[in-house]
């Protein structure tokens, strides 16, 4: 196989001529051109030549040499600088202890933590995005990704899901604008639902949204029903018609954040994943790979996160080599029709939960139970109580939503400057349990059979109105909570 040049045997030959001329032993008489043939000579000068053909040889390989290991060190230079871009997230180290739930002592203890508590290669984050308005969140995903198997995990936490928390208005979507340090009442707030504290967060602000739809060109969308929205109070208008069309960045920005649905937050959750699986489509379009400048740019400026910029392009070379079935989306399994005192709630069916979170969502080893959760929902008979024993502020400390005379679906509350949990003297006092047609919660009046919508919250003082109740549905784990790639 020839490296350099010309092949070595017409090297050698040139070299033989050359250093035959200037030792022909002929004279200036016999300078004319002669045969090679008749040249003579003697066993010394054959000898010399060689000699000199051998050293040339030697200083021609030790230059070839030389430059094929500058170019072997510059290789490997480049593929070291390249490594060090790129390094996979750190695997949070913590305690696997279950919570204690109020008069409970013979709990099964945590299992022993070790070094192979955690799994593998398997990495967990939350992603968040901001309201524009009164500093709610208005989306919140949890991700899980297997490294080892390529596989991504993505949970929709919807914002009405209820939680354990002692101000009024107990909604996921709450936890950062009432938390003293937003980022850790996150955190923590996560774990709640979890059991374990998520390894990175990522807070986004919808202008980054905005921004990076319009810097791939736009996206193509298949709107899946006619949008008319207002609320003044965000400075969001939204008009939208139904169907396939070319969408903006502001634009894309109202088809997410639309609320408009018979389904209420379920249909917004699933509009928004089929959006996402769009916009990450055409951002792996060849034409967008040489963007990855303006990408970085957008998460500089409009992204929160305690990832290291070579977390971050861990991350990127990871997710760019799946496949559209190596992704899937998933909701948490909740009654997505309650209500508390006139205001709508989800409500988390704590069984269904446990199932996905391990299957999909844990990071350890060991399997996650109730035991470790701090979530508040409804037993089998519809009273509300908490997977501690406690529930946060008191049954009392529910906002009432019919004393609003607009009955807002989520009023406008200062964030409160105290967010520690009044104490509680004694737990809530249990009533007889009601039949399960007809679930009810203390100080509250009873719920229909049907709860009422969202829309038309019950008011303490006019009955509800009467209207067509939904159907209701078993809840398939396979087919209501996850959708495939």
């Amino acid at each position: 196989m020839k490296l350099f040049g010309n092949s070595g045997k017409n090297r050698r030959k040139k070299a033989r001529n050359k250093a035959e001329k200037a030792h022909s032993p002929v004279t200036s008489e016999q300078a004319e051109p002669v045969e090679p043939g008749e040249i003579k000579r003697t066993p010394e000068e054959k000898k010399k030549i060689e000699e000199m053909i051998q050293q040339y040889q030697k200083k021609k390989m030790k230059r070839r040499i030389i430059i094929l290991g500058v170019f072997i060190v510059i290789m490997l230079s480049f593929v070291i600088f390249l490594s060090s871009m790129f390094e996979a997230p750190e695997q949070k180290q913590q305690d696997f202890v279950p919570n204690t739930p109020q008069g409970t002592e013979d709990i099964d203890p945590s299992p022993q933590v070790t070094d192979s508590y955690r799994k593998e290669g398997f990495y967990t984050f939350a992603v968040v995005g901001k309201d524009q308005g009164n500093g709610n969140t208005d989306t919140m995903i949890v991700g899980a990704y297997d490294a080892e198997n390529k596989k991504l995990n993505i949970l929709n936490i919807p914002r009405d899901t209820m939680v354990n928390v002692p101000w009024s208005v107990k909604k996921v979507n709450t936890i950062m604008a009432f938390s003293s340090e937003p980022i850790e009442g996150l955190k923590s707030g996560l774990k709640d639902l979890l059991g374990y504290t998520v390894d990175n967060y990522i807070v986004v602000d919808l202008d980054a949204f905005v921004t990076l739809v319009d810097t791939i060109g736009g996206v193509w969308f298949d709107v899946p029903v006619d949008m008319d929205y207002e609320d003044p109070k965000q400075d969001l208008y939204i008009h939208i018609p139904k169907g396939y069309k070319h969408l903006n960045g502001e634009e894309a920005m109202k088809v997410i954040r639309y609320r408009g649905y018979p389904g209420a937050d379920i249909e917004r959750i699933s509009t928004q994943q089929s959006f996402m699986k769009a916009v990450a489509s055409q951002m792996l379009q060849i034409e967008n790979i040489t963007k990855i400048d303006d990408f970085a740019a957008i998460f500089s400026e409009y992204v929160d996160t305690d990832l290291a910029l070579k977390n971050i392009a861990w991350y990127g070379r990871e997710l760019w080599g799946l496949k559209e079935e190596d992704i899937t989306f998933y909701t948490m399994p909740e009654f997505y029709n309650d209500s508390v005192k006139g205001l709508s709630y989800c409500t988390i069916m704590v069984d269904e939960w446990l199932k996905l979170l391990n299957e999909c969502f844990n990071p350890f080893n060991e399997r996650i139970t109730a035991n470790h959760l701090n979530i508040l929902t409804r037993d089998e008979n519809g009273n509300l109580y908490a997977t501690t024993g406690t529930i946060e502020g008191g049954i009392d400390s529910f906002y009432d939503n019919t004393k609003n005379s607009k009955n807002d679906p989520e009023p406008d509350i200062t964030p409160s400057t105290n967010s520690e949990a009044p104490v509680q003297s004694e737990p809530p006092v249990e009533e007889t349990p009601p039949t399960v047609e007809t679930p009810s919660i203390e100080d509250t009046p009873p719920i229909e059979e049907t709860p009422p919508n969202d829309e038309t919250p019950p008011n303490d003082e006019t009955p509800p109105i009467e209207e067509t109740p939904p159907v209701e549905t078993e809840f398939d784990y396979t087919e209501q909570f996850a959708e495939t790639g």
